[in-house]
């Protein structure tokens, strides 16, 4: 009984000693490839019309429960949707068919433009999307659905709504946080803020914080500077509604260099147990869509570093640091140690290996992997 009692304690402290917690004193971390898969975001050879194939350019994703929710940056025919879930389980393997997703229709999903992020309160109980807020039209509102905050706190979804929502022409949106954003966004060339910028990145952080992550800041969106700047503000809940601190601040600014490319933030997720942030990078060759380069990178940053304005930590494997030819777009944690990065490779023409073969993306597919720190 007592050497029961025994292995039952060390059990306990294994499990632990297993989680990742202090990460603030390491100049590198050890990560690794365990998964690489396809997922059949739409069915095979769907078209918008009688043309144009629907792609499936994954932009966020975002942990709830036992499903991940997913959203593509494109818009999609009727019946389907440009949100939509998988179960988190199907993730171990290496193909994912499309009778595994279910397309998530609810208004507003189907209103904005373009969801660049997803995130959840610490506690699991406010769940939040944005859009990029990278254009506006100062007296039409036609480009208004690419200035939107939406939030909600219903697994089904049934309470989707906008945060600091307004309404011109018939259009919902969150336009006011794009003054906000652009307010702090200062520079020398642009000390009123910068004209373009363009929002990749949301995390939640304890006390209600809610942190922007700024991929592109510049004149216009032919002509910017990749970044890896954050920003912060707090929301609270009033009445059961959700309100946002519309004065925003930078609270981070990092310009991540690999082999020899800028790269821009493309998504953050929390680390409870380390008090860290996870970054994913991203590299976009200017160019042939069939055939640029493109690249990302994952980093560590505790939040004690980023108050510090120190470096985050790249995360390696046998000596060098993680970079996938792919672009990262979508970042998700399935457990302590274990990440999820989903890929968007626009309209160039990728290759995977599945089962040491060679497979050619398909427009409706999407490319993940999962990464195990060790």
């Amino acid at each position: 009984m007592k050497y029961l009692f025994l292995f039952s304690i060390l059990f306990l402290i294994s499990c632990k000693t297993s989680q990742l917690t202090n990460l603030d004193n390491k100049t590198s971390v050890e990560a690794k490839v365990v998964q690489m898969g396809l997922l059949d975001a739409y069915p095979s050879g769907l078209k918008m019309d009688s043309v144009n194939f629907v792609y499936a350019e994954a932009s966020a994703a975002l942990k709830m429960g036992d499903t991940m929710l997913i959203a593509i940056d494109k818009l999609t025919p009727k019946g389907t949707s440009p949100v939509f879930t998988v179960p988190v389980a199907d993730f171990d393997q290496a193909t994912i068919t499309n009778n595994q997703v279910k397309y998530v229709t609810t208004a507003p999903f189907q209103q904005v433009v373009k969801i660049e992020a997803m995130t959840k309160s610490v506690n699991d109980s406010v769940f939040f999307a944005t859009t990029a807020f990278d254009r506006i039209r100062g007296n039409a509102a036609d480009w208004d659905g690419y200035n939107a905050l939406l939030t909600w706190q219903k697994p089904d979804f049934s309470d989707l709504a906008y945060v600091a929502g307004t309404e011109r022409d018939g259009v919902t949106s969150s336009r006011d946080i794009r003054a906000s954003i652009q307010k702090v966004l200062t520079t020398s060339q642009f000390p009123n803020g910068a004209p373009y910028f363009k929002i990749e990145a949301l995390v939640a952080l304890p006390g209600n914080r809610l942190i922007f992550g700024v991929r592109e800041i510049g004149e216009s969106y032919q002509k910017f500077d990749y970044s890896f700047t954050l920003l912060e503000t707090t929301f609270k809940l009033v009445k059961g509604a959700v309100q946002i601190d519309p004065n925003f601040k930078k609270v981070y600014q990092f310009q991540p260099v690999v082999n020899g490319r800028k790269m821009g933030i493309a998504d953050l997720v929390y680390h409870a147990a380390s008090n860290s942030l996870i970054a994913l990078t991203s590299y976009e060759e200017l160019g042939d869509e069939k055939t640029k380069q493109l690249t990302s990178s994952l980093w560590v940053l505790p939040v004690d570093k980023m108050q510090r304005g120190e470096a985050p930590i790249p995360l390696w494997n046998k000596g060098k640091q993680i970079e996938f030819l792919h672009k990262g777009e979508a970042l998700a944690l399935l457990d302590d140690r274990s990440l999820l990065v989903i890929f968007d490779e626009d309209r160039k023409d990728s290759q995977v290996m599945l089962s040491r073969k060679t497979v050619q993306k398909q427009p409706h597919q999407v490319i993940y992997v999962v990464v195990k720190i060790k």
